[in-house]
C-alpha cells in the first residue's frame, strides 16, 4: 500500500439524481455498505446516501481510507482505539465501534505499523 503523508484533502462528489454534494474528504470518519449503496459517516454525526458499492469507493480511495470489513472502509485518522482481541476499531470522540475481519487483518496490521511509524509514545 503506498503512503503519501503530504497528500492534502480532496473533495468527495456524491451525486444522486440532480443532486450534487461535496464533502470535504477530512470530514469523513468511515463508510457503511448498505447493499448496493454506501452510507457515508462524517465526523459532524451526518451521514449521506451514495448509490455506489463499498468496493467502488475502495478502488477510487486511498490512505487514510482503509477497508477493514466487507461492510466498512475506515479512515484511519478517526480510530482512536484498535482492539485486536476483540476485532474492533474505535471513532474517535464517539462510541462507534466498528468491526474487523480476518481476511481484511493484514489491513488493520498496517494501520498499527502505520501509528508505530509516527510520533507516538508507546507505555
Amino acid at each position: 500500500m503506498q503512503i503519501n503523508k503530504n497528500r492534502k484533502s480532496f473533495i468527495l462528489c456524491v451525486k444522486s439524481y440532480g443532486d450534487h454534494r461535496y464533502i470535504d474528504s477530512n470530514e469523513i470518519c468511515y463508510f457503511q455498505a448498505d447493499n448496493n449503496s454506501t452510507d457515508i459517516h462524517l465526523k459532524n454525526g451526518e451521514m449521506i446516501t451514495a448509490f455506489k458499492t463499498l468496493k467502488h469507493f475502495e478502488t477510487v480511495l486511498s490512505n487514510p481510507f482503509i477497508r477493514i470489513h466487507n461492510s466498512y472502509i475506515v479512515n484511519r485518522n478517526y480510530i482512536s482505539r484498535i482492539h485486536t482481541g476483540n476485532s474492533l476499531c474505535y471513532i474517535k470522540k464517539t462510541t462507534i465501534k466498528l468491526p474487523f475481519s480476518k481476511s481484511y487483518k493484514a489491513n488493520v496490521d498496517f494501520i498499527i505499523s502505520e501509528f508505530a511509524n509516527e510520533n507516538y509514545i508507546e507505555t
